[in-house]
């Protein structure tokens, strides 16, 4: 069912988005070049998602969840309350979801190193021919999502070696990786629950046409995402302005209209 990803190497650029460090706002601009490496297939699928069929919904790609969450973070700046109320969230499920995965890696390393007989020893298993995926992401919840999914691949690289090397049951290791992808693809399906409009707090405020489509998109919020006192950690400042009221800057497949989304959780 799973297992360590193909016999060459293959390496893939995502996005066009230049990789410029920030740097306060000085003229200079700095650039890394940045890549995750996948060894599983597992992990591949994860990043790829999958088109919707007349059998299958839509599962979102990793791809996919950096652009809205790019979007996402500039509707932050620009003072949307409800950007930056699931900035926060998604955030937060991102922390709770590595710690969830890396327990349990943890778990499957424990189980090896106390099953090993003295004298034999193992390391981590590597594909002899990754894929090697080069990342244009400007977005920081893109960025967690990526270590997310480094999580994901090691402890996949994991579970398939125990039960390669019989000291777990295939039924359990299925289990496990059942699990650990539906936690990932819960984080990349909560940012569907967000919807452009080009609020403000100021709109909000006012209660005018915007803050009325907003609620009837995404319900009420609490006051205290509403006035600004609670952020996440990693959300941007608040740059007091719109700047995002031309809806042609939505990117494509990001609709702002009050849908049921069609993608999966837990296929």
């Amino acid at each position: 069912m799973n297992s360590i990803v193909g016999t060459h190497k293959s390496v893939s650029r995502f996005g066009a988005i230049p990789d410029v460090i920030e740097n306060g706002g000085g003229s200079d601009s700095l650039q890394s070049e940045i890549s995750i490496t996948l060894h599983t297939r597992a992990a591949s699928r994860l990043w790829a998602g999958r088109k919707k069929t007349e059998e299958s919904p839509a599962i979102i790609s990793c791809p996919r969840f950096a652009d809205t969450t790019r979007l996402m973070e500039q509707n932050v700046r620009n003072d949307d309350p409800y950007a930056d109320y699931h900035f926060y969230k998604i955030h937060n499920e991102i922390i709770s979801a590595r710690e969830k995965l890396q327990k349990t890696r943890k778990a499957v390393e424990q189980l090896i190193k106390d099953n090993l007989p003295e004298g034999m020893s193992m390391t981590k298993s590597l594909s002899q021919s990754p894929e090697v995926i080069e990342l244009r992401i400007a977005s920081k919840l893109g960025f967690l999502t990526m270590y997310l999914l480094a999580d994901f691949d090691l402890l996949a690289r994991q579970v398939m070696l125990a039960r390669h090397t019989a000291l777990i049951e295939r039924p359990r290791s299925e289990e496990i990786l059942y699990n650990a992808q539906k936690t990932f693809r819960s984080v990349l399906h909560r940012s569907t629950k967000w919807r452009f409009t080009g609020v403000t707090r100021d709109d909000m405020a006012a209660n005018n046409q915007k803050a009325q489509r907003a609620i009837e998109l995404m319900g009420q919020l609490d006051e205290e995402f509403l006035k600004g006192e609670k952020r996440s950690s990693l959300a941007p400042p608040i740059m007091k302005k719109s700047g995002l009221d031309d809806m042609s800057v939505v990117p494509e497949g990001i609709e702002a209209k009050s849908t049921t989304t069609e993608e999966a959780v837990d296929q």
